[in-house]
């Protein structure tokens, strides 16, 4: 494996263990669920541990008994901490930044500001076309926002109304996270029917308290899979995923040739052809989870299978062309 896919595979273990952390988990070096999550051996996670110890130790802890048990002491100066020694990560920070929401919501205001200021110091080199911690400009939009962290930080219920085309009023939702995904602010609700749902949240017209109580962490633990493995806004909770077999033209083929950069956590390398185009793989729970990827490669992205897939992409170019 190249340098640098060892090196992001670091960095994210690193911020996956620090996800852990604020969650107030005290970690060892058998962890069974890391170890299985990182693919890793008890020597390799040991070793990510010691050095998030080592290198940033006003943050990171060993508790001394019979075994070590490392803590998070401060959450708010990880990235800095992070960025005084691996600046040439920070690309990776902010690819993971945009997709994890747990630990935006534990950011202090300056070390957000510093983030700002990163970006702008260097613009010469990056270019950011978004950021996660940017600030509603709609006041009424940001309050609804803060009371969402709110309810998904405690565990609680919230009267929501949400309009897209249509008014919903969703009662006693369960806020179970705040995810930035697609470039916007979604929450994570668990209706009375026990229905999970994907709430944009700028959608959101009214928020209510719903009386003095929480719900069990439980039913956190319950999506903990999904939210580990969901794709995108439109990836559906409880629902068996499909494989759809595609394939990328000549002219497009690197971008998904077996070492680069996935688009989707599912997707897989199949194999490259005679006449350079290459096949891959993506999983996907309904068709809108993955039809838009492929209408920004047309032409030069082509399904295979399943029929269905093919049949709804090609009655949506129909109705496109009208």
């Amino acid at each position: 494996m190249p340098k640098t896919n060892q090196t992001d595979k670091k960095v994210m273990a690193i911020f996956k263990l620090i996800e852990y952390f604020l969650d107030g988990k005290e970690i060892t070096k058998n962890d069974p669920i890391l170890l299985e999550e990182f693919q890793c051996s008890t020597k390799t996670l040991e070793r990510y541990l010691k050095d998030l110890e080592r290198r940033y130790k006003n943050i990171v802890t060993i508790k001394q008994s019979r075994k070590n048990y490392y803590k998070l002491i401060k959450a708010s100066d990880i990235i800095m901490e992070f960025l005084k020694y691996d600046e040439s990560d920070i690309g990776v920070i902010f690819d993971w930044l945009k997709n994890e929401s747990i630990f935006l919501k534990e950011m202090e205001e300056e070390t957000k500001e510093a983030l700002r200021k990163i970006s702008s110091t260097d613009k010469s080199i990056f270019i950011f076309k978004s950021y996660p911690f940017e600030d509603f400009k709609n006041r009424r939009l940001k309050e609804i926002f803060d009371e969402l962290k709110i309810a998904v930080k405690n565990n609680e219920y919230r009267d929501i109304e949400f309009f897209y085309d249509k008014n919903i009023y969703y009662k006693n939702a369960k806020c179970l996270k705040l995810v930035f995904v697609d470039h916007n602010w979604y929450i994570a609700i668990e209706d009375e029917r026990d229905d999970f749902h994907f709430l944009r949240v700028s959608f959101i017209k009214n928020i209510i308290k719903y009386k003095n109580f929480s719900y069990q962490k439980s039913v956190n633990e319950k999506y903990f899979r999904f939210f580990e493995t969901f794709q995108n806004s439109m990836t559906l909770y409880g629902v068996q995923s499909i494989t759809a077999k595609l394939e990328a033209s000549k002219k497009i083929a690197k971008y998904f040739d077996k070492d680069m950069k996935k688009f989707f956590p599912s997707q897989k390398f199949i194999k490259k052809n005679i006449d350079g185009s290459v096949e891959f793989s993506i999983n996907y729970t309904q068709p809108m989870e993955i039809l838009p990827f492929i209408k920004k490669w047309l032409p030069d992205i082509r399904i295979i299978s399943p029929l269905s897939l093919k049949d709804k992409f090609r009655k949506d170019l129909k109705k496109a062309l009208l």
